[in-house]
């Protein structure tokens, strides 16, 4: 699993979830757990809450997830559990534990699947219980992905006359109410011969279809790219399974841009293939019944001026000017050329394999500009290098690299000024955005710099590096 989130120094107030303070303090929540989710349970102890995720839309509702450290009394030992809750408005818990406690529910680790937690209008869900992925307990439970989900992959995948003879498996990511991947390593033995082989596979499961339209996507581009020369890596699609929603797929060895330090010699090397990837896929001709179109991410800005003041009142000088001017310019961008775009595109998505890069995480592959991801990603540069107080010569470096890597790569051109455009458009409607929504990591204090930085980037202010080669 990724690193938790450190304690968070600014929360918002918010006048409709008034205990979201004490949903974002863990020591608080920590105390709660232990009285309501293992007061019955005398095996356990709550050793330590840790903030891991938090979904909050002002004004709205908010989901948190935690991790907590348990001391098992039977065990002997200390174990995790996750546990996932919902902030509801004022008395609007009841009805929601109400409708939960009908649903199928499975025994955790510890403590009680479902809890409600009626003084803090919240109700809490005990990994693998989730509010919507239904496939959730299949998917973590090791003897039913041997037997029922696994074997007959490898079957079909490596050859009927091979057995699973070990697996372990691990919970990799887990996005409440969601997605969910767990990793699994397989020792494979072949039944006549007794040869070995061992495999890495990933399993994702969804609250929705779209993992269908993933693994769609990725079946088009695997067939077309495997094998050709100077092709797009990406991990190979091994099947879906469309009543748990779950989507297979290989394990690729290797690291994520992010664990490359932007100040490192090596990072700009990264970077060029990086960019090669990107153009690779935008030139792919792959069926995509998703899209991207710019009026959405213009209808993005307007939603943003409207509720970001409220919850930050100090960016609204900056701010509300800033986006009128967006919004104005949006009709003046022209035509773009319309590609499958990655969608997702920051350090943690493209793997570094050997001396290639791969794309990995293709959810939100969809149809549009090849600038919404290009833009994308160097908003979430910029973003990643204030949070690492990264020298502005580092970050306009790697912006250059990359940019000149992609245009080398693509046959497309963009005017400097329109660039600029999709690029402060993105640090508003991604990485702003972001500060709010997922109070992450304390970067709700960075919203002032990154607004900053979008309109410093705009085309009513300083041009990105590398625009007189444009």
């Amino acid at each position: 699993m990724k690193r938790t989130m450190d304690t968070i120094p600014a929360i918002p107030h918010d006048d409709a979830l008034p205990q979201l303070a004490q949903a974002l303090d863990p020591d608080a929540m920590q105390a709660a757990f232990e009285a309501s989710v293992f007061g019955a349970d005398a095996r356990c102890r709550v050793r330590a809450c840790q903030l891991e995720r938090i979904r909050y839309k002002p004004g709205k509702k908010c989901l948190v997830c935690y991790r907590l450290q348990i001391d098992d009394a039977i065990g002997q030992g200390t174990r995790e559990q996750l546990i996932t809750v919902r902030l509801y408005q004022a008395g609007g818990s009841h009805s929601r534990f109400a409708r939960a406690g009908r649903e199928t529910l499975v025994a955790p680790k510890f403590g009680r699947p479902l809890t409600h937690l009626p003084d803090l209008d919240m109700v809490a869900w005990s990994f693998p219980n989730d509010r919507k992925l239904k496939g959730l307990p299949r998917l973590a439970d090791p003897a039913y992905l041997r037997a029922e989900l696994l074997s007959p992959l490898v079957a079909r995948h490596v050859g009927a006359n091979w057995r699973i003879a070990a697996l372990t498996h691990e919970l990799a990511h887990y996005n409440p109410e969601h997605t969910c991947t767990v990793r699994v390593e397989l020792q494979l033995e072949h039944n006549q011969t007794g040869e070995r082989q061992s495999c890495v596979l990933y399993g994702k499961t969804y609250y929705d279809d779209e993992g269908a339209k993933t693994y769609e996507v990725m079946r088009q581009l695997w067939e077309q790219q495997h094998g050709a020369p100077g092709g797009l890596r990406i991990p190979q699609p091994l099947d879906y399974d469309p009543k748990l929603r779950l989507l297979w797929q290989e394990g690729l060895p290797g690291q994520t841009l992010t664990a490359i330090e932007m100040e490192s010699s090596d990072f700009p090397v990264w970077l060029e293939r990086a960019a090669v990837a990107v153009a690779a896929l935008h030139q792919a001709r792959v069926a995509c019944n998703r899209s991207a179109s710019l009026d959405a991410s213009v209808a993005k800005l307007k939603e943003m001026r409207e509720w970001l003041p409220s919850v930050r009142p100090s960016c609204r000088p900056l701010l509300e000017p800033l986006v009128d001017h967006l919004v104005a310019h949006a009709a003046f961008l022209g035509e773009q050329p319309n590609v499958l775009l990655h969608g997702d595109l920051h350090s943690q998505n493209f793997l570094l394999v050997g001396q290639e890069v791969a794309l990995i995480d293709l959810d939100d592959a969809t149809c549009g500009s090849p600038w919404q991801d290009i833009a994308g990603f160097i908003a979430s540069l910029l973003h990643r290098g204030l949070t690492l107080w990264a020298p502005g010569a580092v970050l306009a470096n790697a912006v250059a690299v990359f940019l000149r890597s992609y245009k080398q790569n693509a046959p497309w051109r963009i005017a400097p000024q329109n660039l600029n455009w999709f690029v402060a458009t993105y640090l508003i409607i991604q990485r702003v955005a972001g500060c709010v929504t997922r109070l992450k990591d304390g970067h709700f204090d960075l919203i002032d710099a990154l607004v900053a930085l979008a309109a410093q980037v705009s085309d009513r202010g300083a041009r990105l590096p590398d625009d007189e080669n444009s």
